[in-house]
């Protein structure tokens, strides 16, 4: 018996017996130490770790709207051409062709060019890389940065063009119009949870084209709309519908980069993918506002800035955005046919 600080101990005997001491466990059989267990993923702690996620998407959400609800009102306060809220080109399009603006493109189409031959030849030569061209041989990969290109794009793009189809068009004030985007942030927030507890569940190509499908229904229905309907039957609709698939594609590929990359790889391939996201944004929203303006410089009504002239650009707009979501739908029927569950442990469905 040992005698320590907190009372008496008393030790089992040990003896040795074919070459191994008795009374101590198995190897198979020792716990592991203390500090070394392995994670145990709960359901509570799943739950909370996706409840802190969709809190801090509902909150970016929530700013962004703020700032683009806003707008309008910025415009007429700071006395700006309408155009120039969103892209300064299409305050004109023929700026466009201007020397600097041909001269800025040219200069970026080369630095591109030059950027993918310098990163192949860095990977030929077993040099470091920052964005290797192998990263996209993989299809899977190619095929979800593709789609949340298009996706996340037309989602921001519907955004701001529903926007001002309320305030310019139906004649709202700020403080109603963003009344009117609820649905989106409620939408959002139920659509991030769900696919978060099914997604081990469900095959991810499934869900992928499922919530991609959905969100394509919002620009139609907007393109389509009257603008003497109802609320509720088109802009609550659109509202409701449009965050469904960027939020569902979102999910399934954060998982799907952990799923088709090594450790090593999957930083950098997640780095990757959210840039393609952002770029998505700004080239779509830009190319977006572009048609808009267009659709009504051309317009046969002669007030460019009556509701009547305004809705032919923002009408066109919306089937851009359909067609862009169209796109990315067709994508992921092409590009995603071969990955089955995800978010599993030790899951080999993705191939």
């Amino acid at each position: 018996m040992l005698t320590l600080g907190h009372g008496p101990v008393t030790t089992s005997p040990v003896t040795v017996a074919a070459g191994k001491p008795s009374g101590l466990p198995d190897a198979d059989e020792q716990q592991p130490l203390l500090g070394h267990s392995p994670p145990v993923s709960s359901a509570a702690q799943t739950v909370a770790i996706i409840a802190c996620i969709t809190w801090t998407t509902l909150i970016s959400s929530f700013l962004n709207g703020m700032v683009t609800v806003a707008l309008p009102m910025i415009a007429k306060d700071l006395g700006l051409d309408p155009s120039l809220v969103l892209w300064i080109v299409t305050a004109d399009s023929s700026n466009i062709r201007s020397p600097t603006s041909i001269c800025l493109s040219i200069l970026s189409v080369t630095l591109m060019l030059a950027f993918v031959l310098w990163v192949g030849r860095q990977e030929r030569r077993g040099s470091p890389a920052l964005i290797p061209n192998s990263l996209w041989s993989n299809k899977i990969f190619a095929s979800v940065c593709i789609n949340v290109f298009l996706m996340w794009g037309a989602l921001n793009g519907f955004l701001q063009i529903m926007n001002f189809f309320c305030q310019e068009v139906r004649g709202l004030s700020a403080i109603e119009t963003a009344l009117r985007f609820l649905p989106t942030a409620i939408s959002g927030l139920v659509a991030n949870i769900a696919i978060g507890l099914i997604v081990h569940r469900v095959r991810a190509d499934w869900i992928v084209i499922a919530t991609t499908a959905t969100s394509c229904a919002a620009p139609l229905l907007m393109a389509l709309a009257d603008p003497s309907q109802s609320y509720w039957s088109s802009v609550f609709l659109g509202n409701l519908l449009s965050p469904i698939g960027a939020d569902g594609l979102f999910t399934i590929a954060n998982l799907l980069v952990t799923s088709v990359f090594p450790e090593n790889t999957q930083a950098l391939a997640g780095g990757v993918y959210n840039t393609v996201a952002q770029i998505g944004r700004s080239l779509i929203v830009a190319v977006v506002a572009l048609v808009a303006e267009n659709v009504t410089a051309h317009s046969a009504v002669e007030d460019k800035k009556s509701p009547d002239a305004l809705m032919e650009g923002y009408r066109a707009a919306f089937w851009f955005m359909f067609a862009s979501s169209a796109a990315s739908l067709f994508i992921s029927f092409w590009g995603l046919q071969k990955i089955g569950k995800v978010g599993r442990e030790n899951s080999k469905s993705v191939t």
